[in-house]
């Protein structure tokens, strides 16, 4: 993640789009999702949130950083906002979050460009400012397309029941998930049995879809709203849902 490089010294190749792995927000973005699996390895590993927000608070705070910068070239600015909202929200700190906000583009009702994750942000976005409306009418822009896969992303029921605020639905709806990661896990042949205890061997995991952090955003955004959350303790640890300042 390289937490303690300043932007000139971690991105170089911002302001162009180089093909391959290093123009405009391909490498913050990649960096971004790195600090999202490492959060919930980390978690696992000693369960201090102070020490995890330590770490990732500088990650996201340059990203937000570099959106303020219109020199970067856009390439991928998509999902680099998706992933500052996301890790900002999962970190738990308020004042983080509201500087996410500001720095992000959200979907927008004219446009004729693919917008599914400028919509997702829009929806993570206006919830935490409140605005139930501009909620809405992201939500509305993201059901015109379909996801690309290239990550974890959310189920339809997932995003229905959170803009409903049916948080009964968004609890069968992250359960359902949690589920199916178990099974993801043992089609990568993942799991394994040591002195009758379920052993998880992450090596075998992707990147790409290493846990179920979406389900964890949408899950700590609810706990806000006074959501009940009882979920996985080996994908979505309770504590780690409930880790968010309010």
């Amino acid at each position: 993640m390289g937490r303690d490089e300043f932007l000139e010294q971690r991105y170089p190749c911002r302001f162009g789009d180089v093909t391959g792995t290093t123009g405009g927000y391909v490498k913050p973005k990649s960096d971004l999702l790195c600090g999202i699996v490492w959060m919930w390895l980390k978690w696992h590993k000693n369960h201090n949130i102070g020490d995890i927000r330590n770490d990732l608070i500088p990650v996201v705070t340059r990203a937000i950083t570099l959106n303020a910068d219109p020199k970067v070239c856009q390439r991928m600015r998509e999902d680099h906002d998706s992933f500052i909202i996301q890790l900002s929200i999962l970190c738990g700190v308020k004042k983080l979050m509201c500087e996410a906000v500001e720095s992000v583009l959200c979907g927008e009702q004219e446009s004729k460009v693919y917008q599914f994750y400028q919509a997702w942000t829009g929806i993570l976005k206006y919830r935490i400012l409140g605005d139930e409306r501009e909620v809405q009418k992201q939500y509305e822009i993201m059901q015109r397309y379909k996801t690309l896969r290239y990550y974890v992303f959310p189920t339809k029921k997932t995003v229905e029941t959170f803009v409903k605020k049916d948080y009964k639905g968004l609890h069968k709806a992250i359960k359902q998930r949690s589920e199916q990661f178990w099974k993801f896990a043992e089609q990568w042949g993942a799991i394994r049995e040591e002195n009758s205890e379920k052993i998880v061997d992450v090596k075998k995991f992707s990147e790409n879809f290493f846990w179920p952090w979406v389900e964890c955003t949408f899950a700590k955004l609810a706990y806000l709203d006074g959501a009940d959350i009882t979920y996985d303790s080996v994908w979505l640890p309770l504590d780690l849902v409930k880790a968010i300042e309010r």
